[in-house]
């Protein structure tokens, strides 16, 4: 594995594009209290927690916005439809 890596490393240094760094799979939004409580209404609507409903929101805009054919939205949707179902016209 260590091998793979720095094999990576030197193709990007090579190529000079930055190496992808992973993401811990969370981040803080910053929003009014007013969206946080319908968000929260919303969630509790459709018996999901605000995570869960968040996370559904969010790939469905990825999917809205990525071409079908990226690696990203594969890992998206693969990901949405396993952990978050959605409860349309809740």
């Amino acid at each position: 594995m260590a091998e793979s890596l720095d094999d990576y490393l030197a193709a990007c240094a090579e190529s000079g594009k930055e190496p992808e760094r992973p993401y811990r799979g969370e981040f803080l939004v910053r929003t009014t209290p007013e969206l946080h409580r319908a968000i929260s209404i919303a969630a509790e609507s459709a018996g999901m927690s605000l995570n869960a409903w968040v996370e559904g929101m969010l790939a469905e805009s990825v999917e809205a916005v990525l071409p079908e054919n990226t690696e990203v939205r594969k890992q998206t949707r693969r990901r949405a439809k396993r952990k978050v179902p959605l409860a349309r016209g809740s």
